[in-house]
């Protein structure tokens, strides 16, 4: 399930290489593309060009499932996800040529991964998402306005130091972020060891 998980990213945060890219098919009248600067639009424009007939399609599909699930936002969710999306293109153009290299090819992979699961297993991983995008808005709803501004605050405090790091810097910080994420991940319980420890 972790697995379905990590592969539904690819259209939860709005990856560049298929959900993004996907746009372009209609990108004369989105405001999404015409909010983009003229660099961003040169960048996905080339990945768009790049990609094979089949993962052309399934972006596109995977747009109308992303348009499907927008008509669901309100107001307020959908101004935050475009934030987002932009902070990510811009968090992308600090990167450098390899970081941006591995990007694209861990995007690929992802989308590949994606195409080989089953209509069930991705109606399960969907369904994950969903209930995963559900628990999150239950806590931000839980909020008082002056912890949802003061989480918007920190928000912003670390996209703008981040936008300050030199090239550098932004590598070591994503090393650090990498080591961290390791360590997590050695230091979690096995899921599968536990259910086998306890099942007689």
């Amino acid at each position: 399930m972790n697995e379905l998980t990590k592969v539904l990213s690819l259209t939860a945060s709005v990856a560049l290489l298929t959900a993004s890219s996907a746009a372009l098919a209609d990108r004369a009248s989105s405001k999404w593309w015409k909010n983009l600067s003229e660099d961003q639009q040169t960048y996905l424009q080339q990945e768009w060009e790049s990609m094979s007939d089949d993962q052309k399609e399934e972006a596109q599909m995977m747009s109308e499932e992303r348009r499907e699930y927008w008509d669901t936002l309100s107001d307020e969710q959908k101004q935050a996800s475009r934030g987002q999306s932009q902070a990510r293109l811009k968090v992308y153009e600090g990167l450098t040529d390899e970081q941006q290299a591995a990007f694209r090819e861990r995007s690929k992979q992802r989308h590949q991964a994606w195409k080989d699961l089953t209509p069930e297993e991705r109606a399960e991983a969907r369904a994950s998402q969903e209930k995963m995008r559900m628990k999150k808005q239950e806590a931000w709803n839980a909020m008082s306005p002056e912890e949802q501004e003061a989480y918007r605050e920190k928000r912003q405090q670390a996209r703008d130091e981040w936008q300050a790091m030199t090239p550098e810097e932004r590598q070591s910080k994503h090393e650090e972020w990498k080591s961290k994420k390791k360590e997590w991940k050695g230091n979690r319980p096995n899921k599968r060891e536990m259910k086998e420890a306890t099942t007689f």
